[in-house]
């Protein structure tokens, strides 16, 4: 994609992205992983998942969820890092399943995660940080935060 977010057509350039919580709860409870799909066009969330590990399953269950919620579109660019939940064997199986193109960021290249930081930031100081909770609690938050 060559860092052209720009959405130059509906349904056709969609960003995977993860990030990650600490979560308290008067005491360190563990990391939280969230995975969202960005569709760029309208600049929403139409996919995502959350777990206590970073896998595969997580990922795929991410993109499932944003082609149910977008009618199974066909020829969309999937972009995404590096990172071995993308390089997996399941991703490349679902996106391939749906005619979707892959598109990945080059070795080190952080750049490519600014069209949705933001969104990371924002949910991360909003709903997450310096909140005593669950790891349940968080994940249902996030939810809501996002819908």
């Amino acid at each position: 994609m060559s860092r052209n977010y720009a959405a130059w057509n509906v349904k056709r350039c969609v960003k995977n992205s993860d990030t990650l919580f600490w979560i308290w709860s008067k005491s360190p409870v563990g990391w939280l992983y969230l995975v969202t799909v960005l569709d760029l066009y309208p600049r929403r969330i139409v996919g995502w998942s959350m777990s206590e590990r970073m896998t595969a399953d997580l990922v795929c269950n991410a993109l499932t969820m944003a082609l149910w919620r977008r009618h199974m579109p066909r020829g969309v660019i999937m972009h995404t890092d590096r990172g071995s939940q993308y390089c997996s064997k399941d991703y490349p199986r679902l996106l391939d399943a749906h005619s979707l193109s892959c598109s990945m960021s080059g070795k080190g290249n952080c750049f490519d995660n600014a069209c949705d930081a933001s969104f990371s930031h924002t949910l991360k100081v909003e709903l997450v940080h310096g909140d005593d909770q669950s790891i349940e609690s968080a994940i249902k938050k996030s939810g809501n935060y996002i819908l």
